[in-house]
């Protein structure tokens, strides 16, 4: 196994292909988000159907959860209209959009067998 080259999960070429912030705390909140964002079916929603599962998944706080997010939208990684919340997803410039698409129902079709996979270990 040692030096041999092991290929990408579905997970680790999505999040190479978009922009991720460059503070760690922001990042995984951020990445807890786009993650439950996708689990929604990429709906919009309040924070404050978010919130408890962000804190959840980040072990963080509400509070904290709320000030990285408005800090997040700061810096143009979450778009809000109105009361209701989405993440943005921006592309580097090495991926063209017919590869996002693949790239991205490949990372949808992961998060979903590894549910399954979840809701088979709890039986």
């Amino acid at each position: 196994m040692r030096g041999e080259k092991r290929d990408k999960t579905p997970e680790e070429v999505f999040y190479e292909s978009i922009y991720l912030p460059s503070e760690p705390h922001l990042r995984e909140v951020y990445i807890a988000f786009v993650m439950l964002y996708l689990k929604c079916g990429g709906r919009s929603g309040s924070l404050d159907h978010y919130i408890d599962k962000l804190s959840g998944s980040t072990g963080l706080d509400q509070k904290t959860i709320v000030k990285n997010i408005r800090k997040l939208a700061n810096s143009g990684f979450v778009t809000t209209k109105g009361f209701l919340f989405r993440p943005t997803l921006r592309l580097k410039e090495t991926v063209n959009e017919e590869e996002f698409r693949e790239i991205l129902n490949n990372y949808l079709s992961f998060i979903r067998n590894v549910q399954r996979y979840r809701d088979w270990l709890e039986k």
